[in-house]
């Protein structure tokens, strides 16, 4: 399957609202600002083990919510910020402590370095996030600070990642996605 079979394939994914809600589903992204940094928020949740580490904002998606529709409103939920035309960069699976999770990580472009806006989670009723930080993916690579699997996942994908947010920091116009190299190993 060549790259742009792929990318078409992973869009047709990000676009789909599942029907089958037996699986957990997630969606997160990384907000790159024009100086190529990205946004992690410090994760505020005293019962999870990666309670104070650094994480991509987003979170569960809705019953027949897309992947994309899904991490347009938990960003926004989560920072205040309205992200458009999210890139969708991989989708992955996890098994956690309720069962098998399948995510999408995106790359979102940001006008600026914006500062965020925390509120409480409706359900929790705990401000999910205390912080904000704009990291370099270098940083993120040899930080002990980010939320361990994402940590994984933007290491397992860092060139894809690099190449995405470089073509949207130097094109905001019109990222061309055909020319990224797409590794799903």
């Amino acid at each position: 399957m060549t790259k742009n079979n792929t990318a078409s394939i992973l869009h047709t994914q990000a676009n789909i609202a599942f029907q089958d809600t037996s699986v957990a589903r997630s969606a997160f992204t990384l907000i790159a600002a024009p100086t190529g940094r990205v946004l992690l928020m410090r994760k505020n949740d005293p019962n999870s083990g990666e309670h104070g580490k650094f994480e991509m904002p987003g979170g569960g998606l809705d019953a027949r919510e897309s992947y994309t529709a899904g991490v347009i409103r938990e960003t926004h939920e989560e920072t205040g910020y309205k992200i458009g035309a999210p890139m969708p960069v991989s989708i992955l699976t996890h098994e956690g402590k309720r069962g098998k999770t399948e995510l999408m990580i995106f790359v979102a472009r940001a006008d600026d370095e914006f500062t965020p806006e925390f509120a409480q989670n409706p359900v929790t009723k705990l401000v999910e996030h205390s912080e904000h930080r704009w990291f370099d993916l270098e940083e993120i690579k040899h930080s002990d600070d980010i939320h361990s699997k994402q940590k994984q996942d933007i290491i397992a994908r860092y060139e894809s990642i690099r190449s995405i947010i470089n073509n949207a920091v130097y094109d905001s116009q019109n990222v061309d996605i055909s020319s990224v190299h797409w590794d799903y190993s």
